[in-house]
């Protein structure tokens, strides 16, 4: 198939050298047809290089990227000797009296269930429920238990790693809630 090209309103002459007839596809039906293909915007000598990230890509939720951190907290929780112990819920069948005396009952399974519903906007909220283990042990089995003990080792070592990433958790809270000033 040829084509006649029109110059300023008159014909080349010599338009039968200036362009080359199209050829007929070599496995015509199977693939995807060239006409529906998408081309490349990039110049040939560039295919290597790949596209241009975009400055402006979306950011990842920053409910998401808390809990990711708070993620990382929890298993270095789960590290602590004695924290086997406030892994899961009580067994109110083996402890009967657990729960008449423990009304918000908190555990690590609770807390990373709440991780991962991004339940937390703040990580003031992961610390109470940090400290309400340590609280709730204390009251069912005294200040002196081992359980108590790996309960207070793991509220300190919370707090010191919510103070290590305050202001990476600062701006997440911000971007969460952007109502938050500095003093929230």
């Amino acid at each position: 198939m040829l084509v006649k090209q029109e110059r300023d309103g008159e014909f080349d002459s010599d338009y039968e050298q200036n362009v080359t007839p199209v050829r007929p596809r070599l496995n015509a039906g199977a693939g995807i047809s060239s006409s529906k293909r998408r081309i490349s915007s990039l110049p040939e000598e560039d295919y290597l290089q790949g596209p241009h990230k975009s400055v402006q890509r979306i950011r990842a939720d920053p409910k998401v990227t808390m809990g990711t951190l708070l993620t990382e907290i929890v298993n270095e929780l789960k590290t602590i000797p004695g924290s086997e112990h406030l892994m899961f819920a009580v067994n109110a069948k083996k402890v009967k009296d657990y729960y008449d005396i423990i009304k918000n009952p908190m555990d690590l399974q609770k807390i990373k269930c709440k991780i991962a519903d991004n339940k937390y906007e703040l990580r003031q909220e992961f610390l109470l429920d940090v400290k309400r283990m340590l609280d709730n042990s204390r009251l069912y089995n005294g200040d002196n238990h081992v359980i108590t003990d790996a309960a207070k080792k793991m509220f300190e070592l919370a707090s010191k790693r919510l103070v290590e990433k305050e202001q990476q958790l600062m701006k997440l809270e911000k971007a969460i809630n952007p109502l938050l000033d500095d003093n929230d």
